[in-house]
């Protein structure tokens, strides 16, 4: 089974242009993403989706984040048995405005995306309470939950620790194994994270249970087992032990 995990991808993009007297109107105006190439896994195609959210502006000088929709397309029906998604795919995108009248478009960026498998740590993205694309890491539940949701390891991090180095530090090793088992036996692992030390109050709270909320959709979009939101444990280390 081959899906994204998020479709919401966030990027930064600044206005370095400056007013002058020969054109004092330096705004980039209706400003939008275009996908300029992209790979493909197996038979679909990835790609920008086609609800984007409105065109922006950003005024001289400044700087902003804009969301992006990303898609994975449909297979084909004679490919849909045994599609596998390998190592890593990437897309190039560019950002096409006017200044003063005058289309305008930034130097292409490249885009990577990770396949994962279903025994591995994942990242995804949603929109938080104030509007931002935050991001969180995860492992799906590795046993059955016997026909029910399964309960929910919420794991706060410590300051400049990555939600997928958080993540990943839920493993262990089975005696004459020579593989790590990650995540936790029967239950999702969700790993959040957030910029800054709010020692996850506040913003950081509200990160929180954003990411728990989005586990719901993910949880769909893999077809996974759903995740039981009434059934928390949270844990923590130094900032994130605060928080627990």
């Amino acid at each position: 089974f081959v899906a994204l995990s998020s479709p919401l991808l966030s990027v930064g993009l600044a206005n370095l242009n400056a007013p002058n007297k020969a054109d004092r109107d330096a705004w980039i105006r209706d400003l939008r993403p275009k996908l300029v190439a992209a790979d493909s896994v197996g038979s679909r195609s990835l790609g920008l989706a086609h609800d984007q959210p409105l065109p922006s502006s950003l005024a001289p000088g400044t700087s902003g984040r804009m969301t992006i929709h990303l898609e994975l397309g449909k297979p084909e029906d004679d490919q849909k048995k045994g599609e596998a998604c390998r190592g890593e795919k990437s897309l190039r995108l560019a950002f096409e405005g006017a200044v003063a009248g005058k289309v305008v478009q930034s130097s292409p960026l490249r885009v990577k995306l990770q396949c994962r498998r279903s025994t591995q740590s994942f990242v995804y993205t949603f929109q938080d309470v104030d509007g931002s694309t935050q991001h969180a890491a995860a492992v799906l539940p590795q046993t059955d939950c016997g026909g029910h949701a399964c309960p929910v390891l919420i794991s706060l991090s410590g300051t400049s620790i990555s939600a997928r180095d958080s993540a990943d530090s839920y493993k262990f090793k089975a005696r004459g194994s020579e593989d790590y088992t990650f995540g936790v036996h029967g239950a999702w692992l969700i790993a959040p994270t957030r910029h800054g030390a709010h020692n996850w109050e506040g913003p950081g709270l509200a990160t929180a249970r954003g990411a728990l909320r989005a586990s719901v959709e993910v949880a769909r979009r893999l077809a996974a087992q759903a995740p039981d939101l009434d059934a928390i444990l949270v844990a923590g280390h130094s900032m994130g032990g605060h928080g627990a």
